[in-house]
């Protein structure tokens, strides 16, 4: 599946249902990256009301913010698994999903916490592939809302500093 997103550094976590944004849901996700040779896979337990979701993923980078993705659900057992034995680096983010008042856009709010030193990053992530083929058709037609200005520090979109990977915390 072709994955075409965005990406922002936030100055703070907005509340978006104050701009006519619907909640779709808020999950917390674990992320461990398996192997820095093979730094574009790894595996995810989501937590969602009542039950956790398992998954293995395979992401290749096509262009800058573009990449194919293929997620594969396993077991908790193969979770286990794999995260005893491979994973090099950690990332736990808890996420918001909103979607846009026209109900277009779906925006994923990430709030990623580290312990030591004690900062918090905010992120936000629009998925564009519903819509555009490639990242020239959205810089030409696509401007997130005056108000995000006050949200967002700046456009992280293809910068390697703000990829998951380089965001997870090293084993």
């Amino acid at each position: 599946m072709l994955e075409i997103e965005k990406k922002w550094l936030l100055r703070e976590i907005p509340d978006l249902t104050q701009y006519g944004f619907k909640e779709l849901k808020k999950e917390t996700i674990f992320q461990t990256y398996l192997s820095e040779s093979e730094r574009l896979r790894r595996i995810a337990s989501t937590e969602h009301p009542g039950k956790t979701v398992y998954k293995h993923f395979k992401k290749t980078y096509v262009a800058k913010g573009a990449c194919t993705e293929e997620p594969k659900d396993i077991t908790e057992e193969e979770y286990t698994e794999l995260f005893n034995n491979s994973g090099i680096a950690d990332l736990v983010k808890g996420r918001t999903t909103w979607l846009d008042p026209e109900g277009v856009y779906e925006y994923e709010v990430d709030y990623i916490h580290y312990r030591y030193p004690d900062i918090s990053i905010g992120l936000l992530e629009i998925e564009f592939q519903k819509n555009f083929k490639t990242m020239e058709e959205i810089d030409a037609a696509f401007k997130l809302p005056d108000f995000m200005d006050k949200y967002v520090l700046m456009d992280v979109t293809g910068n390697p500093k703000f990829t998951n990977f380089n965001l997870a915390r090293k084993r």
